[in-house]
């Protein structure tokens, strides 16, 4: 948004920010701004490319409303805080509140207001008890990571922001203190995190919890590293009685746990472009059902998976993993065919109990009895499907070995606990002591 002169175009922009006005005069008229014959005069401001302050007065009404438009979010009011600032009523950023705790208590605490604050470069230390409560309908934009800092060094301090409303925070650096947490968010809250650095080491090093949520669902969060203290207790996200939760673009790095799932409640939240680096453990999945991880990188754990559930969904994970084959042994396992061109009984290759982590097969070596035409299938549920077929040619030579690579970048990834088992087909049907092997992705 550039311009503002023209009516027409503004529509635009408000239809194009998913955006909408309407007025309400004092005889609960619903007046459209579309619609000029209403006597609406208005005005717009422009800041920047991303914010449009929007007046309407009406000679008819006898009213003025103001609207606040921040990269498509629609805000009742605009606050600004500054060490530079007056202090007189954070209108601007020469009025602006010294502290940001005198910002939030001159925001509206109406449930159908929601005020933006604008917070300027420079460290602000709340030093209160406990920390600072966020319980009305606010948003916090910063200057930027390592530019704009939050952090709460008073003696009894355990949270540096605690959330039970809708939230948005974003471009800020907040510094957890010593025994505390980074941001809480408990019911009620809606939050919406993004571009902000959680830092648990440079300031203090004890145990605590970089982004602790409870008792929330549907929140999105963007673009967030996570710095921890991997000789203490610390701990990057702990999920708690939360579900359908979204996380895009987060790093996690030197935690004693990046990623804590926790709570039967705690299902189907989702993870993307995640990287867990150099933590004692990357993930620990203690309860909650399916479990979405797509586009993970695991790099310089410890350990990177523990999971004590068994059904998350693992798409394109990556990292160093050690590839093993089963058995673990030169003998193979007999796998015998059916009658001519069907497929025999399916056979354990490898057991359940094997498996106590998130892995994926890999590769095969086959050792076909005797020549001709052979297909073999592999399945993760005893049969009932399978996950991949492949047919052979063997010549007459007996005991041929066939080494096999099975497809990357779409391969299942399976959870603990899972059985892989194998049937054989061959043209002439007389074939009972086929040998398999099978190479296990073992991604703990």
């Amino acid at each position: 948004m550039t311009d503002g002169s023209d009516f027409r175009d503004l529509l635009k922009e408000i239809v194009a920010y998913k955006a909408s006005l309407q007025v309400e005069s004092g005889n609960a008229e619903l007046y459209d701004i579309d619609s000029v014959t209403n006597g609406f005069d208005i005005t717009t401001e422009f800041d920047d490319d991303t914010e449009c302050v929007v007046t309407l007065k009406s000679a008819a009404v006898g009213a003025t409303y103001t609207n606040y438009f921040n990269k498509g979010m629609r805000f009742t009011d605009i606050l600004y805080v500054s060490p530079d600032g007056d202090g007189s009523d954070g209108s601007n950023w020469e009025k602006a509140y010294a502290t940001f705790p005198a910002a939030y208590t001159a925001a509206s605490d109406d449930v159908n207001d929601f005020t933006l604050i604008y917070v300027s470069p420079g460290t602000f230390d709340f030093a209160v008890t406990g920390g600072q409560a966020i319980a009305k309908n606010i948003a916090i934009e910063g200057a930027g990571i390592g530019v704009t800092i939050f952090k709460n060094t008073h003696a009894t301090n355990t949270h540096v922001f605690t959330v039970s409303k809708p939230f948005y925070i974003t471009n800020c650096t907040i510094y957890r203190m010593t025994t505390s947490h980074g941001i809480v968010l408990t019911s009620g809250a809606q939050p919406y995190i993004e571009n902000i650095l959680i830092d648990m080491g440079t300031e203090a090093a004890a145990a605590g919890t970089g982004l602790s949520i409870t008792s929330v669902s549907h929140g999105i969060f963007k673009n967030i590293n996570i710095k921890g203290d991997s000789a203490t207790t610390t701990i990057g996200i702990d999920i708690n009685t939360s579900s359908h939760n979204h996380f895009d673009v987060i790093d996690i790095d030197e935690c004693a746990i990046g990623l804590i799932i926790q709570n039967v409640a705690s299902d189907n939240n989702s993870f993307h472009h995640t990287d867990f680096h150099h933590n004692t453990l990357g993930i620990d999945i203690n309860a909650g059902n399916n479990q979405h991880f797509e586009d993970v990188t695991f790099v310089g754990n410890t350990t990177n998976v523990d999971d004590e559930v068994g059904d998350s969904h693992w798409i394109n994970i990556n990292g160093q993993f050690i590839v093993g084959s089963y058995p673990q042994d030169l003998v193979g396992v007999t796998v015998a065919d059916g009658a001519a061109n069907a497929y025999g009984t399916y056979v354990e290759i490898i057991s359940a109990a094997t498996n106590d982590g998130p892995f994926s097969i890999v590769g095969a070596t086959l050792e076909a009895e005797d020549s001709g035409h052979h297909a073999i299938r592999l399945s993760a549920d005893g049969g009932t499907t399978y996950f991949y077929e492949v047919n052979i040619d063997v010549a007459a030579a007996v005991a041929q070995r066939v080494a096999l690579t099975l497809p990357t970048g779409t391969e299942f990834v399976f959870n603990k606990g899972t059985q892989i088992t194998a049937a054989w087909k061959s043209s002439n049907g007389n074939s009972e002591v086929n040998l398999i092997w099978l190479q296990r992705q073992y991604m703990r």
